[in-house]
């Protein structure tokens, strides 16, 4: 089950190192995650280079009884899942899995089998938003978490003189469930719906 390893472990390092900023952030100031990667998924790829990281340590390296073959494999999945995690993709596998639903409807069992890599890359950005789709007294903490880092990219930027669309002040209760509230709405429903062929 090689295909359910490679989504477990990138689900496990989906975000390691993550610094409390956003792509955009990194990008704006020209820090040197942002020049490593190109201003390409500079996040994503940092979290999918630094899993390979921890991997090569061999107390660490839960992929160290594959062959070369399935490692490859496994390190090609993982990669594509991880880097799936980038919010700049949402829209476009929303479509794909509007687009995927919508040809399974007209084919029904003439339809392809679903590639693995489409697979794996839709569920681990699903895992990366199901934090929204518990219940609230779970999830509360890492939307609390969340904001909190909102407010301090905030702030970061207004000390650099940079533009920024969040605000600079904690969140209070109501700001919380809004906030959370316009999440679900707007990027969890949509994409979660599309995932249910609906």
């Amino acid at each position: 089950q090689l295909h359910v390893l490679a989504l477990l472990v990138a689900s496990v390092g989906h975000d390691v190192d993550h610094p409390g900023v956003n792509n955009a952030y990194l990008c704006a100031t020209g820090s040197p995650l942002a020049r490593r990667y190109n201003d390409q998924s500079v996040l994503e790829n940092h979290h999918a280079a630094t899993t390979f990281e921890v991997l090569d340590d061999a107390a660490c390296d839960v992929l160290g009884t594959l062959t070369l073959s399935q490692r490859k494999e496994v390190r090609r999945l993982m990669i594509a899942a991880v880097l799936a995690t980038d919010m700049a993709q949402h829209q476009a596998m929303v479509q794909e899995l509007r687009t995927a639903a919508h040809e399974r409807a007209l084919m029904g069992r003439a339809a392809p089998p679903v590639p693995a890599n489409f697979t794996l890359r839709h569920l681990c950005h699903a895992a990366d938003l199901g934090n929204c789709a518990i219940a609230w007294h779970l999830s509360r903490e890492w939307v609390e978490r969340i904001c909190e880092e909102t407010v301090g990219q905030a702030l970061l930027e207004h000390s650099a003189h940079l533009p920024t669309a969040a605000k600079a002040t904690p969140y209070t209760e109501d700001e919380l469930f809004k906030r959370q509230l316009g999440f679900l709405d707007d990027w969890v429903g949509p994409f979660f719906r599309a995932a249910g062929g609906r």
